[in-house]
């Protein structure tokens, strides 16, 4: 309710109000969310899935990290009309759970998300389905189309030069901060705004009542 007021005050007033979408700047995802749009998967998206592992128990999991799952799969896929929880609990806190979730495209959609994994080992993957096509984004590194039964895969990785450019050119930060600049220069608009904050923000309420 904070975040949807939040989205209300910044339009009442006419001010940017951003998210930090971050992982919509990474590369991998930005070229995935390119290659939907141009009709790469023959139809529109029909199923989602996500894996993420936060492999460490001081942070909330829903918050900590699967709301950038969140809102990758409202970006790619659109609103959500009903979803499903289950979770594994250690002490007070959630360990792990799984999540499925109805568009209101019609399409589907889950959701994996644990802390009872390895941070790096891998720590995250998004599959996308279409039509006899599919891709696949692994650890915010790999992008994947397989579009052909008899053909390879057509598969972009990387050449990352150092480890500073890596976290933030492909962390996303770099992309999300020229975007909200551009966004106050007037040259563009926001790409994550606060109602897209907003709207991933309501999944893990959701999320935590169906727990």
């Amino acid at each position: 309710a904070d975040a949807v007021g939040l989205a209300r005050f910044a339009d009442e007033r006419g001010v940017l109000l951003a998210s930090v979408a971050n992982k919509r700047f990474s590369p991998p995802y930005a070229q995935a969310k390119a290659l939907v749009d141009a009709g790469a998967l023959k139809s529109a998206p029909t199923v989602f899935t996500g894996k993420f592992t936060l492999g460490y128990p001081y942070v909330d999991l829903l918050e900590g990290g699967t709301v950038h799952l969140f809102d990758l799969l409202l970006w790619f896929m659109g609103p959500v009309d009903k979803l499903h929880a289950r979770g594994v609990w250690s002490a007070e806190h959630l360990q792990s759970a799984v999540i499925s979730f109805a568009f209101r495209s019609g399409a589907i959609g889950t959701i994996m998300t644990s802390a009872a994994g390895l941070s790096f080992g891998p720590w995250e993957r998004v599959e996308i389905f279409g039509r006899n096509a599919f891709l696949t984004v692994d650890n915010q590194i790999e992008l994947s189309l397989h579009d052909d039964e008899t053909g390879p895969a057509r598969i972009w990785r990387p050449s990352v030069p150092n480890t500073l450019m890596f976290d933030e050119s492909f962390g996303g930060y770099s992309g999300l901060v020229e975007n909200v600049l551009d966004a106050v220069r007037g040259t563009a608009s926001l790409s994550a705004t606060g109602r897209d904050g907003a709207a991933a923000v309501a999944l893990i309420e959701a999320t935590r009542r169906s727990l």
